[in-house]
């Protein structure tokens, strides 16, 4: 029987794996653990824009020497008007989703008692007060505590936890990668992610440019229940044109669900807990979910060390995942969905005075993960006290 057996080798699940070894291993605990993902080589199809933010790089500093674009910079598109904020370090790097998992599992290869299989699909999941089974096509596992870290659609999610998604809680995405030489990269959009908002950018959402080394992600996301009628390519097309890139040879495209909701309340039932994109773990304001799933890994981790090694109940034990998780950054994750509905309401919009860069600047740290929801509207209530008290 393993300790624990993790389904998905994404950087929620493998972050999981790493985090319960090193816990139980600084208190002479070597534990059993299972990494299965149904992919042989985890992140290569996974359609991602790659930016990884700050939060997750002051986890794993070398990650910084495999990025193909580090940014310093984040330009706003908002009504026609661009606005540019500078950071004076490295604020997120752009990454191949690969190279990431490959980083990850190049870490977990040198724990003697991980094991990791890759190419194996779950079929179904079980629950019970004397362990957990996984079934998947021609094996049975058995373990003390469950992991899924199995993405958007999740089987873990909907067989332990009983429900799913519906279409107002995913976002829709559509993104192209368009080959450019490293010098046009440079020259149009240097060490800069792009964001664009407003109606002529998406019909429910965003849209971004992010710079690779030899390749830019142009893409568009919209909440999925509000998209009908539109066709999210068109947002695409649009943006190459905007910069005359027409004639340049698109390299991939790709669609993909974004969990929008802004995090589940519930991620831990007995033997049982959700990471990641099963957890709904995703910042509903930029899409960017790869720190915080790296963050929820390691949190999870520990508290199932804690499990293994003290034996305390565990469904009170887990417990204190999800409690730990929901005043850290469950809370944030939904006061930003909120900012979200509000914002696609039909006629919302951010007076344009000469106070919007205090306020764009807090915005762009928002999507960075460097502040929170709380200050960034702390900061419009501050600047609409000064436009009474000044008579703006």
């Amino acid at each position: 029987m393993y300790d624990a057996i993790i389904v998905g080798a994404g950087p929620a699940g493998l972050s999981t794996a790493l985090s319960v070894w090193l816990h139980s291993v600084r208190r002479d605990y070597y534990p059993e653990i299972l990494v299965i993902d149904k992919e042989k080589n985890p992140g290569e199809k996974k359609p991602c824009g790659g930016m990884i933010c700050k939060m997750a790089l002051n986890i794993f500093p070398s990650l910084e020497k495999f990025s193909s674009k580090k940014i310093r910079q984040v330009r706003i598109l908002y009504r026609n008007r661009r606005f540019t904020v500078n950071f004076d370090d490295v604020v997120a790097i752009n990454i191949d989703r690969h190279i990431l998992a490959r980083f990850l599992m190049q870490k977990i290869a040198k724990l003697d008692t991980v094991e990791l299989n890759l190419g194996e699909s779950i079929q179904h999941v079980n629950a019970s007060s004397d362990g957990v089974t996984v079934y998947s096509n021609d094996k049975i596992y058995r373990g003390k505590i469950l992991v899924g870290a199995d993405g958007v659609f999740s089987i873990i999610r909907k067989e332990i936890f009983g429900y799913s998604y519906d279409l107002d809680e995913l976002g829709v995405a559509y993104q192209v990668r368009l080959r450019l030489s490293r010098n046009t990269i440079d020259e149009l959009f240097g060490d800069a992610n792009e964001f664009y908002y407003g109606k002529e950018f998406s019909p429910a959402g965003y849209a971004w440019i992010f710079p690779h080394r030899d390749h830019i992600r142009i893409g568009v996301g919209a909440i999925a229940s509000k998209i009908r009628g539109y066709d999210l390519r068109t947002y695409v097309r649009k943006l190459i044109m905007k910069y005359n890139l027409q004639n340049e040879k698109i390299i991939k495209e790709e669609a993909y669900l974004v969990p929008l909701s802004g995090g589940s309340k519930r991620i831990t039932a007995h033997r049982v807990l959700l990471v990641g994109d099963a957890a709904h773990q995703v910042a509903p304001l930029s899409g960017a979910g790869i720190h915080l799933a790296i963050i929820a890994g390691l949190l999870a981790g520990e508290i199932i060390s804690r499990c293994l090694i003290k034996r305390r109940r565990l469904s009170y034990s887990l417990k204190q995942y999800e409690r730990i998780w929901n005043c850290l950054y469950g809370i944030e994750l939904r006061w930003q969905r909120r900012l979200v509905n509000f914002l696609l309401k039909r006629g919302s919009k951010v007076a344009m005075d000469k106070k919007i860069n205090n306020l764009i600047r807090k915005f762009a740290e928002l999507l960075l993960g460097l502040t929170s929801t709380y200050d960034l509207i702390k900061s419009w209530i501050y600047t609409q006290f000064l436009k009474i008290i000044r008579g703006y």
